[in-house]
């Protein structure tokens, strides 16, 4: 019982008593001679009072859960598991085939997203005579693939290494239609406060994965890492993000990765 019918319930109470004193005091003043004395009116009144007081008490009490009783509540869609949703949302979302939740997928470059360090080779190498292909990639077919996933509008894609970020964004240039490039985050070292190849310390992605958080508002157990580099995997999986060993992240990695979308965004294609 909340603080407003507690006073709805006490003014009503008041408004009885003051009722039931008014009458016992008219009554007093007739012939009858057993309520002639203040104190009986008293305990009298006090005594309907208390009555009626219950009688309201039990009256909301009894009318809140008779409410609660006859709620109906509607039926669920066998394929939304967001218990949090208001039940119209998610029905309305899973009749749209929306998603009630966005993932984040976050992939290594080098030895990673692509098939073998990439970066290292071309540290020193002007960005205008850097060149990439289709081949370079662990997909077989990069474009297709990726572009595909990222239709998908569960998917929150990002790239965490340790490389270049010059390099990184040519080589997502190549494979990556203009509709999904400006969605696609890209974090290295120079973003946490080190340098590009470089490795930040202490030596993992952890701070890279927190900005990336915090930019897509994609909380930790709904974000997962692909990398080739056991360490970072590990470190990872102590602040609750879900990783997963990819070198490279080829057709293998891509369907563990929409598993992982399916279990957690809340609706299942």
């Amino acid at each position: 019982m909340n603080v407003l019918s507690f006073y709805k319930i006490s003014r009503a109470a008041l408004t009885i008593f003051l009722s039931a004193l008014m009458l016992f005091s008219s009554v007093s003043k007739s012939d009858t001679k057993e309520f002639t004395k203040l104190p009986y009116l008293l305990v009298g009144a006090g005594v309907a009072s208390l009555a009626a007081a219950a009688s309201i008490i039990y009256i909301y009490i009894y009318k809140e859960r008779l409410q609660k009783k006859n709620v109906a509540s509607p039926a669920r869609h066998p394929e939304i598991k967001n218990e949090n949703a208001p039940d119209h949302q998610v029905q309305k979302k899973a009749e749209k085939n929306e998603p009630s939740e966005k993932v984040s997928v976050v992939l290594d470059f080098d030895r990673c997203l692509m098939k073998d360090n990439f970066c290292y080779p071309h540290r020193d190498t002007s960005i205008a005579q850097v060149k990439v292909s289709e081949n370079d990639f662990g997909l077989k077919s990069p474009r297709k693939d990726l572009n595909a996933f990222l239709d998908d509008q569960r998917v929150r894609l990002s790239i965490a290494s340790f490389g270049r970020k010059d390099i990184i964004n040519k080589a997502l240039d190549l494979v990556i239609d203009e509709k999904h490039r400006d969605k696609i985050i890209v974090k290295t070292p120079q973003d946490v406060g080190g340098r590009d190849w470089y490795h930040p310390n202490p030596a993992n992605k952890n701070k890279m994965i927190e900005q990336i958080a915090q930019e897509t508002g994609i909380p930790f157990e709904r974000t997962i890492l692909f990398d080739d580099n056991s360490r970072n995997l590990t470190d990872t999986q102590k602040i609750g993000v879900a990783s997963q060993y990819a070198e490279p992240f080829d057709e293998n990695s891509l369907n563990v990765a929409k598993g992982f979308i399916n279990k957690h965004s809340g609706v299942r294609h």
